[in-house]
Parts: structure tokens; C-alpha cells; sequence
């Protein structure tokens, strides 16, 4: 799961980074065995950022001297004082703000990609049928209600299982592409592949 910037400057080079701070720090001391496959260790990140957190709202600026614009993203999850059935709405609002303070356009684009784990760990005892088929079969759907529109994500199991769930991304932007999942691989190679769509447009 990671939120990634794509700007490119008129007549520029684009800069496609990760919208999150490097990760620091020698992988051999902080991980026994390295970076697992979901950490993304490959993928570049933004020079640094910086949190200021002011409950129920967090506020993260990034920054990062190749990035040809400034970004920020304010976070927060339903919260209403003296109603906790409101302020337990399983939802969270992330918004990303783009400012350019150069002379030159920039074209800006930002991608969401959100792992759904319902499911995975359904076959979690039988570790051939584990590693080849995975866990219950996962779906995902499109979803275009007018004022928002994103990726339902559901799972073929009983919604009395253990390992049910939903979940949805979702925005109110207008233009929108989708890509319903990445390529599938124990090597990583969905990571990659999803870079490469991303960064060349």
C-alpha cells in the first residue's frame, strides 16, 4: 500500500517519487533478513518529511529538492465529540495538497494503491496451497457513484468468516484512471511493473 506523486515541468523530466520519507538506516541491522517484498524497498521516496500532529488531524510536509512542486497531505478519521458511532466510522480521509512554486507548469499526478488482505491468510495451514493459489479469491470493482468514484475490494468468503472484509479507495478527482491490481508474484515483479506504468506518464 503507498500514495506516489508523478510531476513533470513543461518541457521538463518528470520525477516520480513515493509519498513517504526515505527509508533509512542499514537493512541488515534493522531487518534480519532485509526489506520483505511488501516494504517497496526499491521505489524511490521523497528526501524527508515532517509531521505535525494537532488531534484528530494529522498533517505531514514532505520535501525533497528534485520535486519540481510542494506536497503535503492532511489525514484525519471520522471524529464527533460525544458520538461514538460517528466517530467509529471505519474510514479514514486522506487529502494530498500540490503547489508549484516555479515559474513553469507542471503536470501532476497522484496514485493510490491500497493492499486488501481479506482472505489471504485462508489457506494460511496448508502451505502448498498457500504459496501457489493464495488465500480465498479476492475481487475488485469499479464504482463511479457521480460525486466519488474508486475501487471496491471484496473477497469470496461468507460474511460470517473470520477472514471477511471489505474495502474501498476512493476520490472525488474527476479524471481518473484505474489499474484494478498489480501482477501477482512472490519476486516483487508487480511493484516494477506498476513503476514503470507510473513513472513514464
Amino acid at each position: 500500500s503507498c500514495f506516489a506523486i508523478h510531476a513533470r515541468p513543461t518541457g521538463g523530466v518528470a520525477v516520480n517519487r513515493v509519498l513517504e520519507a526515505r527509508i533509512g538506516g542499514d537493512p541488515r541491522r534493522d531487518q534480519q533478513g532485509g526489506f520483505g517484498v511488501y516494504d517497496l524497498a526499491g521505489l524511490p521516496r521523497l528526501a524527508s518529511a515532517k509531521l505535525i500532529g494537532e488531534y484528530p488531524i494529522a498533517r505531514v510536509e514532505f520535501e525533497d529538492p528534485e520535486l519540481p512542486v510542494q506536497v503535503a497531505l492532511t489525514a484525519f478519521t471520522p471524529f464527533v465529540p460525544l458520538d461514538a458511532d460517528a466517530s467509529g466510522i471505519p474510514a479514514t480521509v486522506l487529502r494530498y495538497s500540490v503547489t508549484n512554486p516555479g515559474d513553469v507548469p507542471a503536470s501532476v499526478t497522484i496514485a493510490g494503491s491500497l493492499s486488501h488482505i481479506a482472505g489471504e491468510q485462508k489457506n494460511f495451514r496448508d502451505l502448498v496451497r498457500a504459496w501457489f493459489v493464495g488465500g480465498a479469491r479476492q475481487t475488485v470493482s469499479w464504482r463511479d457513484d457521480g460525486e466519488f468514484r474508486g475501487l471496491d475490494f471484496g473477497v469470496d468468503l461468507d460474511p460470517g468468516d473470520k477472514a471477511y472484509g471489505t474495502m474501498s479507495l476512493m476520490t472525488r478527482a474527476e479524471r481518473v484512471t484505474k489499474k484494478p491490481e498489480w501482477v501477482r508474484s512472490f519476486t516483487g515483479v508487480g511493484a516494477e511493473l506498476f513503476w514503470r506504468d507510473f513513472a513514464a506518464d
